[in-house]
């Protein structure tokens, strides 16, 4: 039964994968076997995927600001690509903005 959630071999990107949830989710998948690419607006990123991926499956990392749409576009072309494909996507970034949601413009989005 525990084959059928298996995600050994997987690949996935991880967003706001530098510090708190998203490096802790991370981490997890990185423990269970999938390849990761790594998405975070801080340049410890770097350090925060070669220290991930010392030993098991690769750890990549991306730098980029994901509110900013050529960001965004650059930083999923180059996970999925050095990946060779993706099978997971665990959207971790966020910020905070406070209205309701239907109030909210595309650029807040």
């Amino acid at each position: 039964m525990t084959d059928l959630f298996s995600v050994e071999g997987k690949k996935a990107i991880v967003t706001g994968a530098a510090r708190g949830l998203g490096r802790g989710m991370a981490q997890g998948l990185h423990d269970a076997g999938v390849e990761l690419a790594l998405i975070d607006i801080v340049d410890n990123i770097h350090d925060v995927a070669d220290k991930m991926g010392s030993e098991g499956p690769r750890v990549a990392s991306v730098q980029a600001d994901l509110a900013q749409r050529d960001q965004l576009r650059r930083a999923f072309g180059q996970a999925v690509s050095g990946l060779g494909g993706l099978d997971i996507l665990l959207n971790n970034a966020g910020t905070t903005r406070w209205s309701e949601a239907e109030d909210m413009s595309e650029e807040d989005w």
